[in-house]
């Protein structure tokens, strides 16, 4: 439930203010982390370091971005989500997650900014999709889900 209601503030404050505080992230890094320890220490010690290679991985993303065009594309909020999310993801369930927000996301752009005069201009939020993604797979990961016939 706790995942639940982390991911709806964060899909409210993100579309109206486009922030995530930092306070939000790191209940969903609190509670992942607690989640995984009812495993094992080791599991949790294991969603920590991936956690931090995911938010190693988002700020060099975001880094080459501005050095690029000199603009920010990526929050470090949503750099701060994306690592405090993997705490609750296998890694090898990571570039479904990914994938899941970046298409939903670029499908939003794509229909909220039809026509739009100058597209490039347009600033959308990264975290209600990341998310959604991450409520997804989380769910097909717990429950055991089979997509396209595979185990997730």
């Amino acid at each position: 439930m706790l995942l639940v209601v982390c991911t709806a503030v964060i899909v409210v404050t993100d579309f109206r203010s486009m922030i995530i505080p930092d306070w939000i992230n790191a209940l969903v890094l609190a509670g992942g982390v607690s989640y995984s320890v009812r495993e094992s220490w080791s599991a949790a010690a294991s969603a920590l370091i991936f956690s931090i290679a995911v938010f190693g991985f988002f700020w060099g993303v975001r880094r080459f971005h501005i050095a690029r065009t000199g603009r920010v594309g990526l929050g470090m909020g949503d750099v701060k989500f994306a690592g405090a999310a993997a705490v609750w993801l296998s890694p090898l369930d990571f570039p479904l997650f990914l994938l899941g927000a970046s298409l939903s996301a670029l499908l939003y752009f794509a229909i909220a900014y039809r026509g739009h005069p100058d597209p490039h201009s347009v600033r959308v939020p990264f975290g209600p999709f990341l998310s959604i993604s991450l409520l997804a797979v989380w769910h097909v990961e717990k429950f055991d889900i089979h997509l396209f016939g595979f185990q997730a």
